[in-house]
């Protein structure tokens, strides 16, 4: 799926306030020198905010 920003993966999904919320994993890019600390790849988009791909 894409969005504004980037692409991703659809990790799982549910309804909230009458909209459907997306968790959306992207790629990750090269490590950093510091490492890498939690889902620091992972946003979450309303359903009004994605395309399929």
């Amino acid at each position: 799926m894409s969005f504004i920003g980037g692409t991703g993966t659809v990790k799982y999904c549910y309804f909230d306030l009458g909209k459907w919320i997306y968790a959306i994993e992207m790629p990750l890019g090269p490590k950093p020198e510091m490492g890498r600390i939690g889902p620091e790849t992972q946003i979450f988009l309303e359903e009004i905010e994605i395309q399929a791909v």
